[in-house]
């Protein structure tokens, strides 16, 4: 079976060759752990929303939830028709990874570049709780239901929680393995620190509470908006939209250094550099501290992607421009890059 939905109905075939959905110009899509569900989030035209289908099993078909229940958008309205969806706060997408769904699938997270607040530069993280059986989503009550820069969202001051290292917009949100943690990348094209924010999860009430201290959040440069050492330091961060996990390491891909960052995970969810050469890969070997700082490797120009093998003995990245996909070992004690080749642009 082959098909499609989209907002009015129309695809590149013409009038009436989709189905008709509720939706906005999406980002991503996410499956329930049981396959019966699929949720999407999109940029806003004029509204960005959050989609809930129920899937076809069977077929794979995807059918819309009737009424309100099928939509989330911060006013309500959908494709400038107010009413249309449920109420939520600080909603919006991310650019990569924009949707996080808990293993048990009780629990969904949304990157927001915009809390919906005035200033247009605060990102957030919405939260909602999953029914499994029918698929909707409630958001959490309070200012558990969201983080934002400035606790701010579409409905106000301290509707949400206050968060670091979020000011340049969320572009993923990503679980760790284990569950425990949620982070969030920041868009490195509307904030001067772009960075990881990093949070503790109840996986019982899906609530998330940012980690304290420079454990919180990790930049560029240590600085956040509101403080110059707020943050733990990892100066090859420059541009992150995501990022993968390794058992006890996170890898980096740092587009506008054309270089992979590698970061060890700490117990409690911290992330910290991985120190010398070991610490990153490139094409030249140079990262943000210099010539023959990093290791040297081929194809992760304009590097934006991760993908981890299964039994994570294997990376895969993929370069923006030229189209190319890197892969190398990795040493699965130090987390190390042992290069074996890269694929040539395809």
């Amino acid at each position: 079976m082959i098909g499609c939905v989209s907002l009015d109905g129309v695809s590149i075939l013409g009038p009436d060759t989709c189905g008709k959905a509720k939706m906005s110009d999406t980002t991503d899509v996410v499956l329930s752990p049981d396959a019966k569900f699929a949720y999407s989030v999109g940029y806003g035209s004029p509204q960005a929303l959050i989609t809930i289908f129920k899937r076809n099993v069977a077929t794979g078909g995807l059918a819309q939830l009737t009424g309100k229940a099928g939509c989330i958008s911060q006013d309500g309205g959908s494709a400038g028709v107010p009413d249309k969806c449920r109420k939520g706060r600080a909603i919006d997408s991310g650019d990569r990874r924009s949707l996080a769904l808990s293993a048990d699938g009780r629990f969904l997270y949304d990157a927001s570049q915009d809390d919906g607040s005035m200033v247009s530069t605060d990102g957030a993280i919405a939260v909602f709780k999953r029914n499994p059986k029918n698929g909707k989503l409630i958001q959490l009550p309070g200012r558990a239901g969201c983080v934002s820069t400035d606790g701010e969202s579409n409905e106000g001051p301290g509707t949400c929680a206050v968060g670091r290292a979020m000011e340049g917009g969320i572009a993923s949100v990503v679980l760790s393995p284990d569950q425990k943690n949620l982070y969030g990348t920041t868009c490195p094209s509307h904030g001067d620190h772009p960075g990881i924010a990093i949070f503790k999860r109840n996986p019982k009430s899906g609530r998330i509470s940012q980690l304290t201290g420079n454990s919180g959040c990790i930049t560029e440069d240590g600085a956040t908006q509101t403080s110059i050492s707020g943050c733990a330091k990892a100066p090859n961060l420059s541009q992150v939209f995501e990022i993968g996990f390794a058992e006890k390491f996170v890898y980096a891909p740092n587009r506008e250094d054309d270089l992979v960052a590698v970061m060890s995970r700490l117990p409690s969810g911290a992330l910290k550099p991985v120190a010398g050469k070991a610490g990153c890969i490139n094409d030249s070997g140079a990262g943000a501290l210099g010539v023959g700082t990093c290791n040297k490797g081929k194809g992760f120009n304009d590097v934006e992607r991760v993908v981890v093998s299964r039994d994570a003995r294997f990376l895969y990245f993929n370069g923006y421009s030229p189209d190319q996909i890197a892969f190398t070992r990795r040493n699965q004690k130090t987390g190390a890059f042992t290069r074996k080749r890269a694929s040539r642009p395809v």
